[in-house]
């Protein structure tokens, strides 16, 4: 999983030390979230903000921590609400850092995370998309609904995001190809993408789509067939072998790109 830049990062203490610090800053958010009873404007304030800004440098801080946090799970659910700018990358940070060890909390929490992939905010696409493909790899018909939010995002001027997001939709399509299948035409232009990775990836979400959804695959059978020349062995493989699956299913496709 490709991450955001290392000095966007914050520096690491001791675990015991931020697990102290995380258990009553959680308690005092679920309390304040109580307080409000989920109401989006008076949970808004001053206060809740700070909150949820000093549980998320805490996270990020020592990601573990957050798995001995009994408030955690009730906390995810305010995350996303009406925070600003600086409040809304340090919480995405921090579901990406606690996403391995929470991604059961997370999946539950899904239409309250899924938001923050629409944001003109590239770093607090990373992070997010990043979380989710984490998430999806235990929990993918959770991640399933975002999928064309991840797809939209598979062709963002930024890198990073570009990455997180094809990345997820790979996690996704391994348990749920049928969310992603749809999403085949926005990937389609990365086959061609002057980055390795990225068509590496793309490929394999092909391959995997090549074996249940055949007809999502075929109009990129060409592009596919041409990579099996590519000058990375490894997308050569991952091509000739999305070219494999797609042949037990549409034949007449591949001897038409491979003659």
């Amino acid at each position: 999983m490709t991450d955001t830049d290392p000095d966007e990062r914050s520096p690491a203490t001791e675990a015991s030390e931020s697990a102290t610090e995380l258990s009553p800053l959680l308690t005092a958010l679920r309390e304040t979230e109580e307080r409000h009873n989920g109401d989006a404007v008076a949970g808004s304030t001053r206060e809740r903000e700070q909150l949820l800004r000093a549980v998320a440098e805490a996270v990020v801080t020592e990601p573990a921590a957050a798995v001995d946090g009994e408030p955690f799970d009730a906390s995810v659910g305010g995350l996303a609400r009406d925070l600003g700018r600086e409040a809304q990358r340090t919480v995405a940070r921090a579901l990406s850092a606690a996403a391995a060890d929470r991604a059961d909390t997370i999946a539950r929490e899904i239409d309250t995370v899924r938001p923050l992939l629409d944001t003109d905010d590239p770093v607090v696409a990373a992070w997010v998309a990043g979380a989710l493909g984490r998430v999806a790899e235990t929990h993918a018909d959770a991640v399933a609904p975002a999928a064309m939010d991840l797809a939209a995002l598979a062709e963002h001027e930024n890198r990073t995001v570009r990455h997180n997001a094809v990345e997820a939709l790979a996690a996704v399509a391994q348990e749920c190809p049928g969310a992603v299948a749809p999403a085949a035409d926005a990937l389609r232009p990365l086959l061609s993408a002057n980055d390795v990775a990225i068509q590496h990836n793309a490929t394999g979400v092909f391959g995997v789509l090549a074996a249940t959804h055949p007809d999502a695959v075929t109009p990129a059978a060409e592009t596919i067939a041409d990579l099996r020349s590519h000058g990375e062995r490894a997308v050569q493989q991952v091509a000739a072998g999305t070219l494999a699956r797609l042949a037990q299913e549409r034949s007449d496709v591949v001897e038409s790109v491979t003659d």
